[in-house]
């Protein structure tokens, strides 16, 4: 069953046999021979896959340069790429929902990133270092804040507003006062 230590250079022993045992990342790919990845940042939702191929971009059907219009935007998605030197290589197909066209443009980037980590293990060091397989979560107020903006928008009871709370004030006249 199991092995009995009799002293502490046994243990030792068997701890470095332990510890030489790191996870290895093995290439994840689909039937068709794509790495599926999921990104994320604020509230977008980003489905991509990569294969081989001329470096064509496709979000949601269209041409990137037509869904991203911005410069800044397609080049904050090709920046994973960009870093390793794969810009021309893939070809990237991307499903994208929710958010604003700048959080969209950060969960393809998550997205892209994971997928080429799933295409070539090796690439994961390079694109943790730069921080693309962090996931950006949504902004949240502290709950202090939260509550305090909360009972702030609450309506006060038993107080209605009339006309007559309203004060007049003619200039022709000199008067001040309230209308009734």
């Amino acid at each position: 069953m199991a092995e009995i230590i009799n002293s502490l250079a046994d243990l030792k022993g068997g701890a470095a046999a332990v510890q030489a045992e790191a996870p290895k990342h093995v290439q994840k790919l689909d039937k068709l021979g794509r790495a599926y990845a999921t990104g994320k940042r604020k509230n977008a939702i980003a489905k991509v896959w990569i294969k081989p191929g001329s470096g064509k971009i496709v979000v949601n059907g269209r041409a990137v340069e037509v869904f991203f219009a911005r410069p800044v935007l397609r080049m904050v998605l090709t920046q994973p790429l960009q870093l390793v030197d794969r810009l021309t290589q893939y070809d990237v197909m991307v499903s994208v929902n929710g958010g604003g066209l700048s959080g969209q443009a950060g969960a393809v980037r998550h997205g892209i990133s994971k997928a080429l980590t799933y295409y070539e293990p090796a690439l994961r060091s390079p694109l943790k270092k730069e921080g693309f397989l962090t996931r950006e979560s949504p902004p949240q107020l502290p709950v202090l804040e939260a509550l305090i903006s909360r009972r702030q928008h609450q309506p006060v009871s038993g107080f209605k507003r009339r006309s007559s709370d309203r004060l007049f004030c003619c200039s022709n006249h000199g008067l001040r006062g309230n209308l009734n």
